[in-house]
This record gives C-alpha cells, structure tokens and sequence, in this order.
C-alpha cells in the first residue's frame, strides 16, 4: 500500500502544543540549543529540503507572506510560541527594540 505523504502544514501543526486560543502554543519539535529557537523542516518547490523557524512558518500559513527583511516579533515574549495571534511582522529595528 503506497504511504501519502503528509503536507508540510499538516506535519508542522503535530509539533504545535496548541492550548487555549489566547495561551501560547509551544513548538515541541527540535529546537536549537544556541538560539533557544525551533526548527521545521519544509520542501521547496524545487523539491529540496530547507530549515525554517517554526514561527515565521505559523505567521506565514495564517497571514501570508512574509516581507524581505521583516522579522516576526513574538508578543507574548516566549521564542518557542507559534499562536500566529501572538506574532507579529515588524521591521528589524522594531523587533530590536
């Protein structure tokens, strides 16, 4: 029997520990131990495979592309949250700040 693979979003949405709307949602996949940031990885449309924060790709799925440039700031203060209610694309100064 042929396995159908599953889409990215739907893997990513298997490593979201999805509480409460308002709560964070913890990214309980593999994470970096430099950047306390986690790891997700997707296939390009050219079919090779590439690492992405796991909270751009959230911001990504719900609101849409995202900007060169832009940094995805996290509202809540929590680097491991992917709630897209709790992110926000904000200009690199911004996030600094």
């Amino acid at each position: 029997m042929k396995r159908i693979a599953a889409s990215s979003e739907e893997r990513f949405w298997r490593y979201a520990d999805k509480r409460g709307e308002d709560e964070c949602w913890l990214w309980i996949g593999t994470k970096s131990s430099k950047t306390g940031y986690g790891n997700f990885a997707v296939r390009s449309p050219g079919g090779a495979m590439r690492t992405v924060l796991p909270h751009r790709f959230s911001y990504g799925l719900v609101h849409g592309a995202i900007g060169r440039g832009i940094h995805i700031d996290h509202l809540c203060r929590t680097r491991l949250c992917v709630n897209p209610l709790h992110l926000e694309a904000v200009s690199p100064r911004t996030n600094t700040l």
